[in-house]
């Protein structure tokens, strides 16, 4: 059982809400400073959520990134990580597991089948990801952060590995808008992160001289964002 991280759920017991003035910030109330925090100095959208505070207050996460812990420190008045509870994690001495033994098993088997298979078919996998039952707030903020992790990586490396990347993650998202329950309150916001995530891989095409492609990519855009009234 992880412990829980006493020492982060008192700071946020400090902070005051902005929501309900005389109240201590709630978890969703921290998350949105925090992301208001990175909006503003990092010049970036964040996309922390009351779920990954409450795994923090947890234990079950340790070492939040970078932009976390200094919208943390600064918004809770804390002057290092340790004194919210976070500490690296230590590197453990890999022990052997039947686990272990069980997935080199499977990996020589599927050597011993590869030699025999054209490589193409073996890039394809068989079993596709189908999307969840229904969209929560947390499925829209990781859409965010893709977007946000896709525009960094095409401005920083390019090339058609990223473009590949991208695609799939919209094929994705577009798969969310077409076969997941979306309740109505969230209905405009999945709309508008669907049509970022397109706005993303709309440039990337544009960059990569793939008119077609961004066209339609930028039409999705405009779709999306005609729907969410954004």
């Amino acid at each position: 059982m992880a412990e829980p991280n006493v020492l982060l759920q008192q700071a946020r017991e400090r902070v005051p809400s902005p929501s309900a003035p005389g109240e201590s910030a709630s978890r969703q109330d921290l998350a949105d400073l925090v992301n208001a925090w990175i909006l503003n100095e990092k010049k970036r959208e964040g996309g922390l959520t009351a779920n990954y505070v409450g795994k923090l207050e947890r234990g079950l996460v340790r070492w939040p990134n970078a932009d976390y812990r200094a919208a943390l420190r600064a918004i809770c008045g804390a002057d290092q990580d340790k004194d919210l509870g976070f500490a690296r994690p230590r590197r453990r001495k890999p022990v052997a597991t039947v686990a272990d033994v069980d997935r080199k098993q499977f990996i020589r088997t599927a050597m011993g089948v590869a030699a025999a298979v054209p490589l193409a078919e073996l890039a394809m996998p068989g079993q596709t990801i189908s999307p969840p039952a229904a969209v929560h707030a947390s499925d829209i903020a990781e859409l965010r952060n893709i977007a946000n992790v896709f525009t960094t990586w095409d401005h920083t490396y390019g090339g058609c590995l990223v473009r590949e990347a991208v695609n799939g993650q919209l094929r994705f998202a577009v798969s969310l808008l077409k076969q997941a329950r979306c309740p109505t309150k969230l209905h405009d916001p999945l709309y508008s992160a669907v049509g970022w995530l397109a706005h993303a891989a709309a440039f990337m095409a544009f960059d990569a001289y793939a008119h077609d492609d961004a066209r339609k990519m930028f039409g999705l855009a405009l779709t999306c964002a005609e729907e969410a009234n954004d």
